[in-house]
């Protein structure tokens, strides 16, 4: 069934501030009621987020903001009811669509069925997705008739086994953090905002290896984003380490809290010509959390390498990722 798509006047409706440059006058007319995700959310989407104790690592807030930057694909918000509906506004074939990028958080009939009703108005089609849907949405979501294709798992590491390391299960980690460790000219220490630069030309480094080896790269424009504005996101939610060799810097990181009780480790970059690194980075950063229980990593994004560096953590769950699907695409 073919739907019209919403006809609002942008001389009626006021268009979402922000967009200037990014979608055209006719586009940001009918997101009217959208607001495109700035800094000056962070206290209502951490307050959101916290309160229904969710654990994907698409919910931390810096990684929201720093994706939602991208000049192409904003992400854009409101309220429905108490529910947090978050948007990702992307061009397909040079068409915008519409898509629903989370569940409502919280999960609610109201809002679930308001974004469909969003969706199908701008798209001009049935067709509805939520782009990221975790383990625990995927219940409601089936029962309301979306399709479910699984798309990742993100490693949830039990901090206590993490920061203990004890018995032949993590043998392999304790070699590699010990290995690093007992090197005399390696340091790990907090990040400074005079680490900056030195973030960012390793992470350009990074990349053009990455590059010349043929390996594909994900991420790293949000990365990029991450790293130049973590300074707005304040250390009680975006915290970084940097490890130094010889004084040169070869790896960061940075990660908080996505709800009470879990983080986001939400970015390790490091020289790969010093070998094991990754493991050194996540046993640190876990290990001065000592509060926190459980830690979230990502995916390992098929990647053999970064599988076997997750794996010596020994996840105590891995929390699948899928997109739903309601409807057909008639377009």
């Amino acid at each position: 069934m073919r739907i019209q798509p919403a006809e609002i006047s942008p001389n009626l409706v006021p268009p979402p501030a922000g967009l200037a440059g990014r979608v055209d006058v006719e586009t940001a007319g009918r997101l009217a009621g959208l607001s495109p995700l700035t800094i000056a959310d962070r206290e209502l989407f951490v307050s959101a987020i916290g309160r229904s104790g969710l654990r994907s690592w698409m919910h931390y807030f810096p990684f929201l903001h720093s994706f939602g930057m991208a000049p192409n694909r904003p992400l854009l918000w409101e309220m429905i009811g108490d529910s947090l509906c978050i948007y990702s506004l992307r061009p397909f074939n040079g068409v915008p669509r519409l898509r629903l990028y989370l569940p409502p958080i919280p999960w609610s009939i109201e809002a679930i069925a308001a974004t469909e009703a969003r969706q199908r108005a701008f798209n001009g089609d049935s067709h509805c997705i939520i782009v990221w849907a975790d383990q625990q949405a995927a219940p409601e979501l089936m029962r309301r008739g979306y399709r479910l294709s699984y798309c990742e798992s993100d490693y949830i590491y039990d901090g206590n086994l993490v920061r203990a390391s004890a018995g032949g299960a993590f043998a392999r980690l304790r070699r590699s953090v010990n290995r690093l460790r007992s090197m005399p000219d390696l340091a790990v220490r907090d990040y400074m905002p005079e680490d900056r630069e030195a973030c960012l030309d390793l992470l350009e480094r990074w990349r053009d290896l990455r590059e010349g080896q043929g390996i594909p790269i994900d991420g790293y424009a949000y990365t990029r984003r991450g790293v130049e504005n973590v300074a707005l996101y304040g250390k009680d939610l975006c915290r970084g380490e940097v490890v130094t060799l010889d004084d040169r810097l070869v790896a960061f990181s940075f990660g908080g809290p996505i709800s009470p009780g879990v983080e986001s480790i939400f970015i390790t970059i490091s020289d790969h010509e010093v070998v094991g690194l990754g493991y050194l980075q996540r046993h640190s950063f876990m290990s001065n959390s000592p509060q926190t229980g459980f830690f979230n990593d990502g995916s390992d994004a098929g990647k053999s390498g970064l599988e076997q560096v997750k794996s010596s953590f020994r996840a105590v769950e891995m929390n699948h990722q899928y997109r739903a699907h309601l409807g057909e695409w008639d377009s």
